[in-house]
């Protein structure tokens, strides 16, 4: 899919994974963020600061605004059937073409991610909760610090990784087959992050 703002490019039409290019956001003032330590104990959250969104900040809230834009652009490709035309693992998932699914667009739908030098997350497979998930670098990350997917959790090496570049991206859905990790090890990693979260799958209708 290509429009007049970003592109939609699936990656390989057995795997629920598209690649996102052109998407034009606006500079965003990253001082400002709201960032708090990650209640997680987890050894794996130690490098990874969530920060948020500050939305009487008028330079956050036209970046929030212009986010759920381009939220819409992918909304709009999975439920007008291109995405199925491309991806044959799309019907056996969500047979119901996402017919009533309604992307949040609350406060605290987008998240900023701050993943410093050293974050790893080995291979993985969200919890069911989480439908899909769409990553957009906010600045020219280190340079092999995008999202790779596996084909399964033992396989060490990646049949694709994501962009570093500022403006590009991932969107993927959850599924058997989309097994992914990050390592960073370069310096600290900038990305905006949103969750399709499986109550939005059932808001319409």
């Amino acid at each position: 899919y290509k429009g007049n703002i970003m592109e939609i490019r699936c990656i390989d039409k057995a795997y629920p994974v598209w690649e996102l290019t052109k998407l034009e956001l606006p500079s965003l003032n990253v001082t400002e963020l709201t960032g708090k330590e990650n209640s997680s104990k987890l050894p794996i959250n130690s490098k990874r600061e969530p920060m948020y969104l500050d939305w009487s900040n008028s330079n956050h809230f036209h970046f929030k605004e212009t986010w759920v834009k381009r939220k819409e652009l992918v909304q709009e490709y999975l439920k007008s059937g291109r995405a199925y035309e491309e991806c044959i693992e799309l019907m056996p998932m969500w047979p119901n073409r996402f017919s009533k699914f309604e992307w949040g667009t609350g406060e605290g739908s987008v998240q900023i991610i701050h993943d410093r030098t050293g974050f790893h997350m080995g291979p993985h497979i969200d919890n069911r909760e989480v439908v899909g998930v769409m990553i957009v670098n906010l600045q020219d990350n280190p340079e092999g610090s995008g999202t790779n997917f596996h084909v399964d959790r033992d396989a060490p090496e990646a049949w694709y990784s994501g962009p570093t570049r500022r403006n590009t991206g991932v969107f993927f859905l959850n599924n058997w087959n989309t097994w992914h990790s990050v390592q960073n090890n370069g310096h600290d990693r900038l990305i905006c992050y949103d969750i399709m979260h499986l109550g939005e799958m059932f808001r319409n209708g």
